[in-house]
């Protein structure tokens, strides 16, 4: 079986086997804080943009650090026919963090991500090749926590995302190397699997040819909206 790294396919244009998860970038930045009045949003500039949305006298920062969606093999697999290659390994899950003054007054917290760029994320999902998170399809409560002292509520929630089916819901390096079904997958059709979700999270067309799937590397815009709601 073909033994395969990412650096050593950047090498070879051409090669059986060979791995290519993308980056995805859903933040390449840190996030600055700032502030939001009633019923305003306020752009993220990069490849996420936060729409925040609250009730007056509910003043909201983000703390959130720079963090990136990395569809990627896992950390530390060094064997097997796809393995972790130089630089990126797998993150699935963004958190999205932050402060919101007058806590006391705050009654409800949402979060809802959709892709600005493309359905290209729920092509993968249908495809099997990938799950969303929940607040990807509606809007889900998110938890927080008011310090009576300084009268500020804290917020953290997981962004999650998760590999599909077609893969037995596990990382493709995984899959493929140690899974007793994903080791019967033959050179190719693990190619041609790999291809295909390339080709959905990019939404290029069938008739895409291989080279081109591979060479596709746009970022993937999401919009993260935020909405606050007094009590």
């Amino acid at each position: 079986m073909a033994k395969l790294t990412k650096k050593s396919y950047k090498r070879k244009k051409i090669i059986a086997g060979a791995a290519i998860f993308m980056s995805v970038a859903l933040v390449s930045t840190g996030f600055a804080s700032f502030i939001i009045s009633s019923q305003n949003n306020k752009e993220q500039q990069d490849n996420v943009k936060i729409g925040v949305i609250s009730d007056a006298n509910l003043e909201i920062t983000i703390t959130s650090s720079a963090q990136n969606i990395l569809f990627e093999p896992k950390a530390g697999d060094t064997s097997g026919r796809i393995r972790a290659g130089e630089g990126d390994t797998e993150n699935l899950t963004y958190t999205l963090a932050g402060n919101v003054k007058n806590g006391d007054k705050l009654g409800k917290l949402q979060v809802q991500i959709e892709q600005e760029n493309g359905t290209g994320l729920k092509d993968a999902a249908t495809g099997n090749f990938i799950t969303l998170p929940a607040c990807f399809a509606a809007a889900q409560e998110v938890t927080f926590t008011n310090d009576a002292s300084s009268n500020i509520a804290s917020f953290s929630y997981d962004i999650t995302f998760g590999w599909g089916s077609v893969f037995g819901n596990k990382n493709p390096s995984v899959y493929y190397d140690e899974d007793d079904t994903g080791k019967t997958v033959s050179d190719q059709d693990m190619q041609d699997q790999l291809v295909a979700f390339k080709k959905a999270i990019y939404s290029l067309p069938e008739s895409a040819t291989k080279d081109e799937a591979y060479s596709k590397s746009d970022a993937i815009k999401f919009k993260i909206t935020l909405t606050a709601s007094a009590n």
